[in-house]
């Protein structure tokens, strides 16, 4: 690829596309087999087994998701049903996480106050300023909430520079699965370290971005990396280590 983006083959030269798909290698291929065996040069047997080689390659696909040949990842069923599976969760998490923000009445502008053992003294007091949604999904609040909350200390209130992260904890109602981790063994440190409480509401109902509730991009993300051996089966019971049970859907329904 050149330095302004145009794509340019390896094997032609010429630019608009790569070598993959370069219709100059496979011309180049039917000449070199034309040819009697006896006249074929190095070159010529090169083409052909590179050739051969690729169309083998391809008929003789692996997925690597599920290890499987005859697909690849982008096709993958079990892929597809396990993404679903955390998809539903994401949403029912999501939901509920907006609607605890309201029935906090936390949002931008509530006056707060940091309860957590990181919090200096001095910076316990502040305004909501800004919400970073990203921070929030259940693939990670699963195992503990993150940062969240922007919030600007009332002592230095209007410098930008001084301005601290909060959280929440989790509440206990929340119908979470056997894969929540608990408190137990100081697990969600993050909500102990830097939680916070409302002290004056916002007064008015706090809402998510368009679209983010059911928004896919952090489960996505998630499964980039991810192999179907990850995924727990039946055998192994609620307690395997993959699990990825960390909201009961059915409860929350």
């Amino acid at each position: 690829m050149s330095w302004n983006r145009t794509v340019t083959c390896s094997a032609c030269y010429q630019t608009g596309h790569n070598k993959r798909s370069c219709p100059r290698v496979k011309e180049r291929y039917e000449e070199a087999l034309a040819k009697p065996e006896e006249d074929r040069d190095y070159n010529d047997r090169m083409r052909i087994e590179r050739y051969e080689r690729k169309k083998q390659s391809a008929k003789v696909r692996k997925c690597s998701y599920c290890d499987e040949q005859g697909h690849n990842r982008r096709s993958c069923g079990q892929l597809k049903e396990h993404m679903a599976h955390v998809v539903k969760q994401e949403a029912a998490f999501r939901d509920a996480f907006v609607k605890h923000l309201n029935k906090l009445g936390l949002g931008v502008g509530s006056l707060v106050q940091g309860t957590g053992t990181s919090i200096d003294e001095r910076d316990r007091t502040g305004i909501v300023t800004g919400i970073r949604w990203r921070n929030i999904s259940i693939i990670t609040a699963h195992a503990q909430l993150e940062r969240f909350l922007h919030v600007q200390p009332l002592r230095v209130f209007g410098d930008p520079r001084q301005a601290l992260m909060f959280n929440i904890s989790a509440p206990a109602e929340w119908p979470t699965g056997p894969q929540w981790r608990s408190d137990q063994g100081n697990n969600r440190w993050q909500e102990d370290y830097y939680k916070c409480e409302v002290l004056g509401s916002v007064g008015a109902t706090v809402k998510p971005p368009s679209g983010w509730v059911n928004d896919t991009a952090a489960v996505k993300h998630f499964f980039q990396d991810r192999h179907s051996y990850q995924w727990p089966k039946e055998s192994n019971g609620q307690s395997d280590y993959w699990s990825c049970d960390w909201w009961n859907i059915q409860e929350s329904s």
